[in-house]
């Protein structure tokens, strides 16, 4: 068992020259986004310190899961046929905005499940 402290973007590049199959990939709870709704609001609680690290949405560069990394993602599991990929959030528009870019810009299908858990 080995740990790597690395950026996800590296690692996975690193992975490319693995000689083995890689059947998972699995994303867990990335950042979710700043709170915008009210912008009186959001400035007043970034200036108390709450929300201040969080990105402001998927496209400013500072969210964790990038077009780049699944299409990197994709890469690695696409040497074997069977290769998934997991996408878990505890935040419904990080989880769909994920979604999104893994089908239309990485190449990535979902499976559907009829019985949720």
């Amino acid at each position: 068992l080995k740990f790597v402290v690395d950026p996800a973007e590296e690692c996975i590049e690193r992975l490319s020259s693995y000689p083995g199959p890689i059947k998972l990939a699995m994303i867990q709870f990335p950042t979710p986004y700043r709170y915008t709704e009210e912008r009186e609001d959001v400035e007043a609680s970034v200036a108390q310190g709450y929300n201040a690290q969080l990105p402001e949405d998927s496209e400013s560069g500072c969210f964790m899961v990038t077009e780049k990394l699944l299409r990197l993602i994709q890469e690695v599991l696409s040497r074997k046929e069977d290769g998934k990929l997991l996408v878990q959030s505890n935040c419904e528009d990080v989880a769909v905005r994920m979604k999104n870019i893994a089908e239309t810009r990485a190449g990535f299908q979902s499976l559907e499940f009829t019985n949720s858990v």
